[in-house]
């Protein structure tokens, strides 16, 4: 029974290029729930 080589290969490329994109969606994320906290906190500080 032979190795597939063909199979692994675009197993391999798809991850390098999945985990490239999750981490900058997981980035973008975390940037904008960061903005709209300290958002939140400007409008109660402003309200008080």
């Amino acid at each position: 029974m032979p190795f597939n080589h063909a199979s692994f290969f675009s197993f391999d490329l798809l991850f390098g290029v999945a985990a490239p994109t999750l981490a900058s969606m997981s980035a973008v994320s975390m940037s904008t729930l960061l903005l709209l906290i300290l958002s939140s906190m400007l409008t109660l500080a402003t309200q008080v």
